[in-house]
């Protein structure tokens, strides 16, 4: 609503799923809503105040770097040895592309490991020895869920909205399949159902981050965003702790 900001969100929504990741889950957390509701907001924020060398937590801060944050003031405090990896990815057009290489060349490409799991090749990798707890936290800012008429696209900007239609689209049916407990969910429609596979129905804990518009013209999105949330409440995920044999 209006009167929660940043920091009572993260504490609400985020700060309790660091140490669970920290003790070996998968935890997801991705904003859903119309073009402007302030899903990037809501997970970047502002990001002025952040250097390479730095990481300054002003009151507009978003989840992101709150997350790493708290992951690296937990990290200093333990005495535990611990290894942290990054990655950022972008789905643009049905294509993965790392944020984090200059190599444009480089094509990344979905597989399932030995743990019925789908990873991104040439991109993520699990270091270790021995027996390993491994947690993974995601944190997904999707694109606009408004229609192409109502977001005034046109050509190819058109064509890109309708991309991106496919994919919410296609997550909608995996939300809808899994809450009627259907036989097939349709993971395999999308490279975004493909990549949050185990975060719907799966073994991670996920926390959907709905926003809307307080407008009468968005009310329509409005509504149209809420029943999402509403229907995706009804998935029941089982979370459980990873533990890699390397």
């Amino acid at each position: 609503n209006t009167i929660d900001n940043q920091s009572t969100i993260y504490n609400t929504i985020v700060s309790p799923m660091i140490k669970e990741v920290l003790e070996g889950y998968n935890c997801t957390i991705f904003a859903y809503g119309q073009t402007g509701t302030g899903k990037t907001y809501t997970m970047e924020g502002d990001l002025t105040e952040i250097t390479k060398d730095d990481i300054i937590i002003g009151k507009d801060c978003g989840m992101i770097p709150r997350a790493l944050d708290e992951f690296f003031n937990y990290l200093n405090q333990d005495g535990i040895e611990y290894s942290l990896r990054v990655s950022c990815i972008e789905i643009y057009n049905e294509q993965l592309k790392d944020l984090l290489t200059s190599d444009t060349s480089l094509k990344l490409q979905f597989y399932e490991n030995s743990y019925k799991k789908v990873t991104v090749k040439n991109l993520e990798e699990i270091p270790g020895q021995d027996l390993i707890k491994v947690g993974k936290l995601n944190l997904v800012d999707l694109a606009g869920s408004e229609s192409i008429g109502r977001s005034g696209a046109e050509n190819k900007q058109a064509r890109e909205a309708g991309m991106i239609n496919q994919s919410l689209l296609a997550l909608g049916r995996v939300i809808n399949s899994l809450v009627d407990k259907a036989q097939h969910i349709p993971y395999r429609e999308s490279k975004l159902t493909r990549l949050l596979q185990d975060s719907l129905g799966g073994k991670t804990k996920t926390c959907i981050i709905a926003t809307v518009a307080p407008t009468r013209y968005s009310i329509e999105e409005s509504l149209s965003t809420l029943d999402y949330a509403f229907r995706a409440k009804n998935i029941r995920n089982k979370p459980e702790v990873n533990q890699h044999m390397t």
